[in-house]
């Protein structure tokens, strides 16, 4: 199954990330990096384990719109499975 990640997710990851280094600065850019490249190979692991997840325990707007819930490195993210025409 292919895993569709939108920019905005890379976007809101780098973000967060930036802002946390400034107000920690122990937290070092090597760091980060290990991080992010955590978060996205565990994203694109979703295509394989789609199946184990859940719908969401507690964000009602995500369970309205039928998202399933995925949970790595404290982030929480929302996700659905859709048939491509292709």
């Amino acid at each position: 199954m292919r895993v569709v990640i939108k920019g905005r997710v890379f976007r809101t990851i780098r973000s967060f990330y930036l802002v946390a280094i400034e107000k920690h600065p122990t937290l070092d850019m090597a760091t980060v990096l290990k991080k992010e490249k955590r978060l996205y190979d565990s994203l694109q692991s979703l295509g394989d384990t789609y199946f184990l997840y859940n719908t969401p325990r507690y964000i009602k707007e995500w369970q309205g719109k039928g998202y399933l819930d995925f949970i790595c490195e404290d982030f929480h993210f929302a996700f659905k499975l859709s048939v491509l025409p292709s």
